[in-house]
């Protein structure tokens, strides 16, 4: 083989493995992007339904109790296996859920600790009022329950979600490069 087919082979392996270098890292980062982005929907969609989960902990302790009882009953049983594994399901469902609600109110209370030491406790209020409280933008606005325009409340209330996430998911949760 000649020197100049000799180079062009080079500069052309050269050029593929550069080119494959940039794919990777755009998938790289592409993976990233979209594991941020989940764990942001998923903070908005905890917070959105909040109240619900808060719910269901209330009438799941004593469904649970009940459940307990039942899967106690037909544990012996070796006929009853889908009623069984019914129960473990709902049980093990009730568990998640009470862990996810007690690491929001813990995330919830060092996002609430932050605001109070920057001074800036109304990005808090905005999403206490709209999450947990379950009031809406224009109602806050009416009712004067802070002060700020509309877009600001907006721009809050989307801080506050991008901060929570941080809490309740760790690095995944970091803001999304813009």
């Amino acid at each position: 083989m000649d020197k100049q087919t000799e180079e062009l082979i080079n500069k052309a392996a050269l050029e593929g493995a550069r080119q494959a270098i940039k794919e990777q890292k755009q998938q790289e980062r592409a993976m990233e992007y979209k594991q941020k982005r989940k764990a942001l929907h998923d903070t908005y969609l905890l917070l959105k339904n909040y109240n619900k989960f808060i719910k269901f902990k209330e009438t799941a302790t004593y469904i649970a109790d009940e459940l307990q009882e039942k899967f106690d009953e037909i544990e012996y049983s070796l006929d009853i296996e889908k009623e069984e594994l019914s129960i473990r399901s709902i049980l093990r469902s009730k568990k998640r859920t009470m862990t996810m609600i007690l690491h929001t109110e813990k995330s919830l209370g060092f996002l609430k600790e932050d605001m109070e030491l920057k001074q800036e406790l109304y990005k808090y209020q905005v999403i206490e009022l709209i999450f947990l409280q379950g009031k809406s933008i224009d109602e806050i606005i009416e009712e004067r329950l802070i002060a700020g325009s509309k877009n600001s409340i907006i721009r809050w209330r989307n801080e506050m979600v991008d901060e929570l996430a941080i809490y309740l998911y760790g690095y995944d949760g970091l803001k999304l490069d813009k």
